[in-house]
């Protein structure tokens, strides 16, 4: 079945401070798909792997996702499971930004992504 492990202990939090605000502040928030039957046989000694090569500061934002994994990956666009996705959601759970690729964003992407966060 589908189950998730974190590589370091801990969930990211809710980003924001309270106090009236409108929308909570951006955070990282970083996922590994680990699909397949076999991986899901080794998920003890990968999430121990994890924790050692996921340098401390990150852990708590390092989530791990076992499993068939394929609905999820089609609705979140994910075609290619061999590139690295970035998604902008919402605090409604709503994609507002997705891009994929392996090589680093463009000055055109990252400034729209600007354009989409909270000021």
């Amino acid at each position: 079945g589908r189950g998730r492990g974190a590589a370091g202990g801990g969930g990211g939090g809710s980003g924001g401070g309270g106090g009236g605000e409108s929308s909570p502040l951006p955070q990282v928030l970083r996922l590994s798909l680990a699909e397949g039957t076999a991986l899901s046989w080794l998920r003890w000694p990968l999430l121990a792997s994890m924790r050692v090569s996921v340098p401390a500061a990150r852990r708590p934002s390092f989530m791990v996702c076992f499993g068939d994994l394929t609905g999820a990956r089609r609705k979140m666009r994910m075609e290619n499971r061999y590139l690295g996705y970035v998604c902008l959601v919402d605090p409604s759970g709503v994609v507002r930004w997705h891009v994929h690729s392996s090589e680093p964003p463009t000055e055109a992407a990252t400034e729209a992504l600007r354009a989409l966060l909270p000021r």
